[in-house]
Order: structure tokens, then C-alpha cells, then sequence
């Protein structure tokens, strides 16, 4: 027996063999234990699947008064920037709270109110249309002015009702001043002026920059709410209801007594006792209860409830749901077949893990191998860690962790998408360009050298740290390769070294992005008390030489020619024209209607005596405002008028818009024009053409 070879294994089939052995044993064990303990298990289970659906149904409660909360403090944010949300301009609010009713049904009607009595509301009719009501106790006394508008926007009818009205005196009003501060304030349930139904309100304070404070509110009809809750799915045969915190019921549950509009006014407000809906009734006298949790029977079936307070305002509404044992049986039978399925995929598992363990010693090398070759092609992005009890190659580990860095470090300072495509093409830098059509971007910020003399050499650092990241993030998320920073602008391009025939619409999306970002930090930076950062942008497109420039021992890869120059000259005139975004005309007729633009002026630039077309970059098509698209177009209108000579009916334009934006740079420069050369016509060759000196 001594000179008999010893029996060996491989790791690989010790371990598949024991770990399936050990998940076998484990898996059937825990089969074998769930299924002699399936009674216990209902109870356990029945709680969890309670406990659950309460969670989804808040979650659901929460998206129905969403709109309200969200909608509310926009109007309130809106309201404090700009004449936007107006109490006094009943069109604009019309328009404004149509489209708010209309996209969010649960509101039924929006109001706004003031300290001088000045009021106007609007609520929405069951044919689809609208009734607005305008209130100045002030100066009517008790006569209020209505309107009837149509499902589609028009006047129908127009009258006046002598009608004891003061919007001081509801309580969506009262109780918004006595609580005082800012927030959202909620009402308790109270029967409604104009139509007698019942609901709940919503209000806030609205505190313009310049003019009185007045409140907006929107109203919620309970029949609403009991749409909602009778809308949801709780189980084949459950439902759920809402009440406040004394029990009386809010939202009603699903029920055929409970269908009509008849019976849902006269069970509103009722307590849960007293509603007329059996099972309903009989979940207020549960048999057994803890928190969250009930069981109570009801028509000879067991049923399973639960409950869940659910804070809005300073008041608590209680979200409860009730559905019949058997709906959960259901569900505990499909989790018997998910767990012996569960049972399956373990020992399935169990495979899997035992063939990646018996590759747990050459894993190691691999992962360096793989990681010395991200490394050869200039991918510094932070590896996973790899992890082995083997001294040699930790030591290895950390050898390459370090030469990471220090390529990461270097990568800072060079075009790393370029010297990666050289790598792979095993060529060396050399000087050299080629004519490639490219989207070109200069960006600079607005009196940059006194916000730099108000800051100390750390704190400028620190800002602009936080400036050029977030401008350096939504750039390359577009595409661009970032050419170079010069003080505080930027300079990048789209289409080049990877080529990218929709350069253009990413260089316009990567400008939005940036705008968009820009005046989000401004801000936040004005809250905390650090300067803001007004930033220009000038974007072009064209031919431009794009490569190598430099000497033998120093190269940059750049783009040059005259859209490079062009691009650089338009940001330096949004200072001269009041605007953050101007584009060239190639930029404008590949992007069409997908954008909303204004055509600014034309320009001889500074060093070209070809004029450039300039257009204002306003924003997505659909994302603008009515009122700016429509403002953009009567500028272009009276920007032809000019260019024909009619300096008068352009100027007549001019000064309106003028009043309606005052200080506007590009208005006054034209209006100024027009007045000069309706005294002093210029010269039959005049071609409507500014010569600019701006650098």
C-alpha cells in the first residue's frame, strides 16, 4: 500500500462538486422548512404584501397631489422673477391656468387673491370648458365680472353678478396669512363658494420683485379624489379609501353603493362607520390588530387591511386599504413557485460560483494584464481594485496604481482623444493639418476682470474651478473636443479628430446645455453669496484647418481659418447686443425649426469685410415661451422694415418692444439707427450693413 499513488482532484471539480452539494443540502432545507411552516408563513406574508400595497398607494397619492405642490411653487418662483403669473392680467392668466387644469384634472380651479380684495379665479366646467371670475372689492364693491370661455379657447358669454365675494375671507386666504412663512399651506376640507362641493386647497405667497404680494391656490373637489382612489388597483377584490385624522372619509372606496354622484356627496365627510359600504364598515371593528395591520371579517370572509398616516400640510390624512385573505393567497402560492424556482437557479448558481473560484489564482494576472493594456491606450478612468492574498502581486498592484496616476496627471495637460487615436494608429505627433467642416465655440465671461479683483488668488481658483468643471462636463457630454482655455474662455469644436457628420446639432445642444447649467450655478452662486459669472457664447460653423500646430517640440492640436475667427468675433458682440447666445447663418439653416431663434443683425466683423449673419439662440423648439418667440419675430419684422429703408414703421415697432423689454441692447441700438437716418437718410449704396471694430 506504501508504494500506491496518491488519488488527486482538480480545484476545479472539488469545488463545483462540493459547493452544488452544500446549495443542494442549504436550498432544500430552507424548500423543506418554508413549506412545513407555510401556515406561520401566511400571516408574515399577508402582513408584508399589506404593508406593501399601503406603500404603493401612498406613492400614488403622492404623484395625484404632485402637480398641485410642484405647480404652486413654480407660479411662486415665476411670480417673483417675472410679470409672468400677473394678478391683475386676467389673459395671461387665463391662458396660464387653462393649460394647468387642463394638463392636471385634479385641479378643479386656480384662484389668486390679495390684501386689497382683488381676486380672480378660474374653474372648469364638466363640458370641457372654462368660467372666469374677476373680483375688486376695492373698487366694484360687490359686483364680480364673468366670463365663459369654450373646450376651445373661445369667449362665449360675458356678464356681471352682484355676488358677496372677498377672496380675504376664504380660507385658503385666511389661513395662509395666520400660519405666515413660506411653503405651501393646505386647507381642511370646507364646501366651496361658487359651486357648493366640497374639497381641499392649496395655496402660497407670491412676493413679486416689484409690486404688492398676492396669494394663488389651487382647489381639489373630493369627488376628485374618490375618482382617484376608486381608480386604484389594490387587488382583484380590494380597494382603498382616504380619511382624516378623526375618521371621517375623503377619498371613498370602490363600492356599488358608492358609484353615483348622489351617494359620494352624501357619504363625503362621513365617518367609516356610518358609509353604507359593508366591508368598509366592518374594517372599523377589525377582530385583530397592530400597527399597520389589521384582519377583520366581513359577508362570511376573512378579510386583511392596513393603514398608513400620510402628512399634507399641518394636517394628517390616513391612506387605508382593504382587500379580501383569498386575493392574498394568491400571492403566497405564486411565492411557493418562485421560491422552488429560486431553489433551481441556486444550485444553478452554485455551478457558476465554483467555476469562478477555480479561477481565482490566475484571475489576479489577468485583471493586471487587462489593466496594463487600458492603460496602453490611455483609458485612466479609475480600474476595479485587484484583490489577491498573494504578496508579489499586491506589490504589482500598486506599481501599476501608481503609473495610472501619473499618466492621469500628464492627460490633464494634452488632447488625450488625439494621442489615443496616434496610439492606435502607431504614428508619432507631427506638425500638420487637414480642411475639415467644423462646429467652432468661443466662450467668455462678462466683466470677468473686476469679478477677478474682487476675489483673492484662492478664492478666483477655487471659483473658477467650479465654473470650468461643470462647462467642461456638459461640453464633452456633447461631443466636443475642448481646444484650449484662454483666461477665463473657452474654446472648443465639434466634428474633429473623430469625425461627426451631426456636428452641428451637438455643438447647438452642447451650447444649451451650458447656458442651461450657467444660469442654474449663477443662482445658486448668488445664494451663497459668491459672484456670479454672465457667460457669452459665439458658436460657428465652416470649413477650418484642423491638425498639429507648432514646433518640432511642442505641438497643439487646433483649428484655424476665418470660422475660428468669426466665431471668436460674435461673442465678443453678445455684449454689444445684450444677448448670451449668437450663432452664424450656417448654424441656423442646418438646425431649421428644430430651435427657436431671432435674427439680430448683419455684421461686418472686425478683420473681414464679407457681413455675417447673426442670429439669437433662444432655446428648443416647443421649451420657448410663447411670448419670447412672439417678441423675436416682431424684432425681425421691424429688422426688415430697416433693411428696406422704413425707418419709420421700423422704429414704430422698436419703440414697443422697447417698452415691453426696457434696456434691451439690441432694440435700442436699432431704434437709435431709425431715429438717426429718418432726420439724416443715409446713402443710396447704404446696404444695411453694421461695421463693427469689436475684437
Amino acid at each position: 500500500m506504501e508504494g500506491r499513488p496518491k488519488r488527486t482532484v482538480r480545484i476545479r471539480t472539488s469545488l463545483i462538486r462540493n459547493l452544488v452539494l452544500l446549495i443542494a443540502i442549504l436550498a432544500g432545507s430552507l424548500l423543506t422548512v418554508s413549506l412545513l411552516g407555510a401556515r406561520g408563513a401566511i400571516r408574515e406574508v399577508s402582513r408584508e404584501l399589506i404593508q406593501s400595497k399601503v406603500s404603493s398607494t401612498e406613492q400614488r397619492l403622492q404623484a395625484f397631489f404632485d402637480p398641485i405642490r410642484d405647480n404652486l411653487e413654480l407660479l411662486r418662483t415665476i411670480g417673483q422673477l417675472t410679470a409672468t403669473v400677473d394678478p391683475e392680467n386676467t389673459a395671461t392668466l387665463n391662458r396660464l391656468f387653462a393649460a394647468l387644469t387642463a394638463r392636471h384634472p385634479q385641479i378643479s380651479s386656480a384662484n389668486t387673491g390679495d390684501a386689497h380684495g382683488n381676486g380672480y379665479m378660474l374653474l372648469r366646467d364638466a363640458d370641457g370648458g372654462w368660467r372666469t371670475r374677476v373680483v375688486r372689492r376695492e373698487a366694484w364693491g360687490s359686483e364680480t365680472r364673468w366670463q365663459k370661455w369654450s373646450a376651445g379657447g373661445e369667449l362665449e358669454r360675458v356678464w356681471k353678478e352682484d355676488l358677496d365675494y372677498d377672496p380675504r375671507a376664504r380660507n385658503w386666504y385666511k389661513g395662509l396669512l395666520e400660519r405666515g412663512g413660506p411653503g405651501i399651506y393646505w386647507t381642511k376640507p370646507y364646501r366651496f363658494f361658487t359651486t357648493r362641493d366640497l374639497g381641499i386647497t392649496a395655496s402660497i405667497f407670491v412676493q413679486p420683485d416689484e409690486g404688492e404680494p398676492y396669494v394663488v391656490a389651487f382647489d381639489v373637489l373630493l369627488a376628485d379624489l374618490t375618482r382617484f382612489t376608486q381608480g386604484l388597483e389594490v387587488s382583484d377584490h380590494g380597494t382603498a379609501f382616504i380619511t382624516t385624522e378623526d375618521g371621517r372619509l375623503l377619498g371613498l372606496p370602490r363600492h356599488a353603493s358608492l358609484s353615483t354622484p348622489d351617494a359620494q356627496r352624501a357619504a363625503f365627510l362621513r365617518p367609516v362607520a356610518d358609509v353604507g359600504a359593508e366591508f368598509v364598515e366592518d374594517a372599523s371593528r377589525p377582530v385583530e390588530q397592530e400597527e399597520g395591520f389589521f384582519r377583520f371579517e366581513s359577508g362570511g370572509e376573512v378579510w386583511l387591511g392596513g393603514s398608513h398616516g400620510y402628512a399634507l400640510g399641518g394636517q394628517q390624512l390616513e391612506i387605508t386599504i382593504v382587500l379580501p385573505q383569498d386575493d392574498v393567497l394568491g400571492d403566497i402560492h405564486r411565492r411557493r413557485i418562485e421560491l422552488a424556482l429560486a431553489t433551481a437557479g441556486a444550485l444553478l448558481l452554485a455551478v457558476l460560483i465554483a467555476v469562478r473560484l477555480s479561477r481565482k489564482y490566475s484571475r489576479p494576472l489577468r485583471d493586471l494584464v487587462a489593466h496594463s493594456e487600458r492603460m496602453g491606450r490611455l483609458e485612466l478612468d479609475e480600474p476595479s481594485p485587484v484583490a489577491s492574498n498573494l504578496r508579489e502581486v499586491d506589490r504589482l498592484a500598486a506599481a501599476q496604481d501608481r503609473m495610472r496616476g501619473a499618466l492621469l496627471s500628464f492627460s490633464r495637460y494634452v488632447p488625450v482623444d488625439l494621442v489615443r487615436q496616434l496610439i492606435e494608429r502607431g504614428e508619432a505627433a507631427e506638425i500638420g493639418g487637414r480642411t475639415e467642416e467644423l462646429s467652432v465655440l468661443f466662450t467668455d465671461i462678462r466683466e470677468f476682470t473686476t469679478i477677478a479683483e474682487g476675489l483673492s488668488p484662492a478664492e478666483l481658483t477655487s471659483h473658477m474651478a467650479d465654473y470650468f468643471g461643470g462647462m467642461v462636463d456638459d461640453l464633452r457630454e456633447h461631443g466636443a473636443t475642448i481646444d484650449k482655455f484662454v483666461g477665463d474662455a473657452i474654446v472648443a469644436f465639434w466634428g474633429a479628430p473623430d469625425p461627426d457628420p451631426d456636428h452641428i446639432r451637438h455643438a447647438v445642444e452642447g451650447v444649451l446645455s451650458c447656458r442651461d447649467h450657467i444660469r442654474a450655478q449663477n443662482r445658486r452662486w448668488r445664494e451663497e453669496g459668491k459672484p456670479v459669472l454672465p457667460t457669452c457664447f459665439g458658436l460657428s460653423a465652416g470649413e477650418v484647418v484642423v491638425g498639429n500646430i507648432g514646433a518640432p517640440s511642442r505641438l497643439s492640436y487646433t483649428a484655424l481659418g476665418d470660422t475660428v475667427n468669426v466665431a471668436s468675433r460674435i461673442e465678443g458682440l453678445n455684449r454689444y447686443y445684450g444677448t448670451e447666445v449668437l450663432v452664424t447663418a450656417p448654424v441656423r439653416k442646418a438646425m431649421g425649426e428644430t430651435f427657436a431663434w431671432r435674427e439680430v443683425d448683419l455684421v461686418a466683423v472686425k478683420g473681414r469685410h464679407k457681413a455675417v449673419e447673426m442670429y439669437e439662440l433662444l432655446g428648443r423648439a416647443g421649451e420657448v415661451a410663447a411670448e419670447e418667440i412672439d417678441w423675436a419675430h416682431r424684432y425681425e419684422g421691424a429688422l426688415a422694415w430697416y433693411r428696406t429703408r422704413s425707418f419709420a414703421k421700423a422704429l414704430e415697432v422698436l419703440l414697443k418692444l422697447e417698452r415691453e423689454r426696457p434696456g434691451d441692447l439690441s432694440v435700442t441700438r436699432l431704434r437709435s439707427l431709425c431715429e438717426e437716418y429718418i432726420g439724416n437718410p443715409p446713402s443710396e449704396d447704404w446696404d444695411g450693413v453694421v461695421r463693427m471694430q469689436v475684437k
